[in-house]
């Protein structure tokens, strides 16, 4: 099946759907920023949502971006120093 934007988002905002991550909002300044992935039956999205305002007035909301991705597995390597003993 498919899903409108209108459709995913009020999946999301009324938690009808698996959350899969939601990031903490991030401070841009003037704006905050959050990236959120979801899964709705066999199909991950993610969204993008971004608020201006502040915590002691009112935010407002920008209309959320909304895309299709697929889960993708990375292996990282980093490199680390241990002290000699």
């Amino acid at each position: 099946m498919t899903y409108s934007n209108q459709e995913i988002i009020e999946m999301f905002q009324e938690e009808e759907c698996d959350i899969i991550e939601q990031a903490c909002w991030i401070d841009g300044g003037k704006r905050s920023y959050r990236t959120s992935i979801v899964k709705i039956e066999d199909k991950f999205y993610e969204i993008q949502e971004c608020r201006s305002g502040s915590y002691y007035t009112d935010y407002h909301y920008d209309d959320p971006e909304i895309h299709e991705v697929t889960p993708k597995e990375v292996v990282i390597t980093k490199t680390v120093y241990e002290r000699i003993k």
